[in-house]
């Protein structure tokens, strides 16, 4: 899934449906959404009777895979955060958004203490491999591009393939550097022995 689901949150913007843990009658309750930079958010729907209200805080991988084996309950996971957002939508179907710190949350809109996730346990781990796969993807194409950026192209010389390792230590070389371009050319260099 990756549906549009809240389109104005203050301090992130859009946020997309990723994956429901608990629904109650159609409605999503607890679930996952990410935003356009791929961080990954836990909401919970906290009330569904006079409109709508959400708690949201960021989380990781290392969270969820604490809230699916039962390690941690749910309000430690949303409390794991200095900050949270709540979402509130009234009967027009108008949203609106703030920003709180996670001591503020009114009690009532979380469970309580020592309430685990429920769950299908193993379509919830095989979400969560493929969000770790995902994640590590996502990293090493953004080290691959950092890296690309940092490393400037370089030109070296065209070196002969029958030349042997000893007579390249024997020739002298100097170079200079221009913009990220490299001239080498053949100097006589003195060492002190």
């Amino acid at each position: 899934m990756s549906n549009l689901y809240f389109d104005n949150v203050v301090q992130v913007g859009q946020l997309y449906l990723e994956y429901v843990f608990f629904e109650f009658e159609s409605e999503p309750i607890l679930f996952t959404c990410h935003d356009q930079l791929n961080q990954t958010y836990l909401c919970l729907c906290s009330d569904i009777r006079y409109g709508q209200k959400w708690i949201i805080t960021k989380c990781n991988t290392k969270i969820l895979r604490a809230l699916i084996t039962a390690e941690i309950d749910i309000v430690t996971a949303f409390l794991k955060q200095q900050k949270a957002i709540v979402v509130v939508m009234d009967m027009n179907g108008e949203e609106e958004s703030y920003e709180i710190n996670t001591k503020e949350i009114d009690p009532l809109d979380l469970p309580k203490p020592g309430t685990f996730i429920r769950c299908n346990k193993a379509k919830a781990q095989n979400y969560l491999l493929q969000k770790e796969d995902r994640t590590t993807f996502l990293r090493l194409k953004q080290t691959k591009h950092e890296i690309d950026i940092k490393e400037p192209k370089k030109k070296f010389p065209y070196m002969n393939k029958n030349a042997s390792v000893s007579s390249l230590m024997n020739e002298e070389y100097s170079y200079k550097e221009d913009n990220s371009n490299i001239d080498i050319s053949k100097a006589k260099i003195s060492y002190a022995a």
